[in-house]
């Protein structure tokens, strides 16, 4: 049986990075995903079961172009100018780290549009994101690890590197395509 699964690597975090004209990933520190597929590299439900080459697990890089403009988020990540915008930024930005440290998500605060109107609501804009997809990355064990031995940190780092590569390239590859002028590079965060 083949499974597909999605993960979203940047979190509640990145959802703070939210912005329209921002291309922001939190990936610097986020290396549970690589480490998950190097645990489960070689994994089979039985230990006289052999797996073919088409199970191994591969990590696929994928961006969506135009993601952050379907909310315009109040970003609290700025730096305000007058005493009581910046009051008021530390204060949200207070609160929605709470939330995240304490229950796992958080909220950005949005301004986004209604059913039946285009002032106020909760519905996303009406505004394309076109998602591409990277080349598979195969993840073998390296430097001599066996399937089931504990993951080291070199292979770690080695496929964290190819895959903040590959998804550099990626993007980098189809931003004349989907950017407009306003918008900014990719930039890798936290």
């Amino acid at each position: 049986m083949d499974y597909s699964v999605a993960i979203v690597v940047g979190g509640a975090m990145e959802s703070l990075y939210s912005k329209p004209g921002l291309n922001c990933l939190v990936l610097k520190k986020r290396k549970g995903f690589i480490k998950l597929a190097l645990e489960m590299c070689g994994h089979s439900d039985s230990q006289d079961q052999v797996k073919d080459d088409k199970d191994d697990i591969s990590l696929v890089p994928v961006y969506g172009f135009g993601e952050n403009n379907i909310y315009d988020v109040y970003y609290t990540n700025d730096h305000a100018t007058d005493q009581a915008d910046g009051y008021i930024k530390r204060l949200l930005k207070y609160c929605q780290m709470w939330l995240k440290n304490r229950s796992g998500f958080t909220l950005p605060i949005v301004v986004s549009r209604g059913i039946f109107n285009y002032d106020f609501g909760l519905l996303p804009f009406r505004r394309p994101i076109d998602v591409v997809f990277g080349e598979p990355i195969p993840i073998k064990r390296l430097y001599g690890n066996n399937p089931g031995s504990p993951v080291s940190q070199e292979e770690l780092d080695h496929y964290h590197k190819l895959y903040v590569c590959q998804l550099m390239t990626l993007f980098n590859r189809n931003k004349s395509k989907y950017l407009t002028k306003w918008d900014k590079d990719l930039e890798i965060v936290e």
